[in-house]
Parts: C-alpha cells; structure tokens; sequence
C-alpha cells in the first residue's frame, strides 16, 4: 500500500504565493486611495465646523471673527477665534496634521474666507459667507503639503472670493 505525501510541493506553494501577491497588488493602492480620501475628509469636516462657528458668532454679533498665526504656517489642534476685542471667543479643535487659515476683513470684520488642508491630502478646501456651499481644488502635487498664508483669498465683501485663479488655485464648487 502507498503511504499518502504529507507535503505540498514546490510548485503548489508558488502558485499559492503569486496568488497572494496579485491580490496584494490589487488592494494596497486601494488602501492608499482611502487613506488620502479620509485625510480630505477630516479637512472637509474641520472646515464645516469653522464656518459653523463663523456663522453662529456673526448672526448673535454681526461681525466675524479672526485667528491669530504664528510663524509662517496656518496652526493646527486647537486653534482659537478671536473677535475684534482681542478676546479669545471660541476654540476649533482641528484634525490631526489639518490647517486652517482664516482671512478676516480687519475694516469692518463683515467678511471672511476659510481654507483648510489635510497634510496627508490632495485637496484644499475653502469657504466665506458671500457664497453657499464650499469650494476645493484637487492635485496629485498638494499631496504632502501644508497650509500657506497665500493659499486662503483676500476676503471683499459682496463678491465670491473663490474664483479660478484666486490664490493661485484653480477653485471649483463643490
């Protein structure tokens, strides 16, 4: 009587092992697409809840308020609003590695423009109160970059300060 083989044999694990390593190449760029998905989706959401407190403060207050940067970045973690008093008001707490820049009308504080970007990424994202909803611009280039001063529009009230080109970005409605 034969006595049954106990092992696989060398061609059976290297089919087994390439059909491991096709999935694998399959699902990894899938994982990085969702990674960077999820790194727009926090900025988004950091962004959302800006303009929230925004638009909360000016329809009590009339007026909108203002961050203070230091250094040459926009911050992130907690980020606190000021009103034209110098008094601190309200606290955003951001998304790990998300900015935000928030440009205020320092005249007469009748206006602003908000921007944030995950550092992780590929998109920024920006609002103001002449214009409903939010803006983006997408590039496979942003991915890895922070948050400048440049990138957020000069806020002017009655006019939509997201336009193509605005701070060198080519926004588009989102």
């Amino acid at each position: 009587m034969r006595k049954l083989r106990e092992a696989f044999t060398l061609i059976e694990l290297l089919i087994v092992i390439a059909i491991i390593a096709i999935l694998a190449a399959i699902a990894i760029p899938q994982f990085a697409k969702y990674k960077i998905r999820a790194a727009n989706a926090a900025a988004l959401s950091d962004l959302r809840n800006a303009v929230m407190a925004e638009e909360l403060y000016a329809s009590d207050n009339g007026e909108f308020l203002y961050i203070r940067t230091r250094g040459r970045w926009a911050p992130t973690g907690n980020v606190k609003l000021w009103d034209r008093h110098r008094r601190v008001v309200d606290v955003l707490h951001l998304s790990p590695k998300v900015y935000l820049y928030i440009r205020t009308d320092r005249r007469v504080y009748s206006t602003y423009t908000a921007v944030t970007k995950h550092k992780n990424g590929d998109s920024y994202y920006g609002a103001e109160p002449d214009a409903q909803g939010f803006f983006f611009d997408k590039k496979n280039s942003y991915f890895g970059e922070r948050l400048m001063r440049r990138d957020c529009p000069r806020p002017h009230p009655q006019r939509i300060d997201f336009t193509p080109g605005a701070a060198g970005h080519n926004w588009q409605k989102y």
